[in-house]
């Protein structure tokens, strides 16, 4: 992903590079199928209920990756005016609600 934003910084690959956010999304569903047997997807235990269950971190965090990467593909992707203006905080603070979320998380 690195790699890419670079190579789409330094004008490289310019075409296929913009996409490089989407990277993003590839990890969310690495997240959401990997990350604990037992809930959403594969699991026995749904979608919601994984949300407020505290041992079950990875669903929350993978949405964060989810909506950090959609924005900020958007703001890459979309003109200046009206894509960057709604999506501009959206990437900044999907690290900070990702960094909070790893602070508070207790394993059980």
């Amino acid at each position: 992903m690195g790699a890419l934003a670079l190579a789409e910084r330094r004008k490289l690959f310019a075409p296929a590079a913009r996409h490089w956010p989407l990277v993003f999304l590839g990890l969310a569903a690495f997240l959401f199928l990997r990350a604990d047997e037992a809930a959403w997807p594969l699991g026995r235990i749904g979608f919601f209920d994984s949300l407020r269950d505290p041992e079950i971190a990875h669903t929350p965090l993978a949405l964060v990756g989810v909506a950090a990467g959609w924005s900020r593909w958007l703001e890459l992707r979309l003109d200046e005016g009206r894509a960057r203006r709604a999506t501009a905080l959206v990437w900044p603070n999907c690290f900070v609600l990702s960094g909070l979320l790893l602070l508070f998380y207790r394993e059980a």
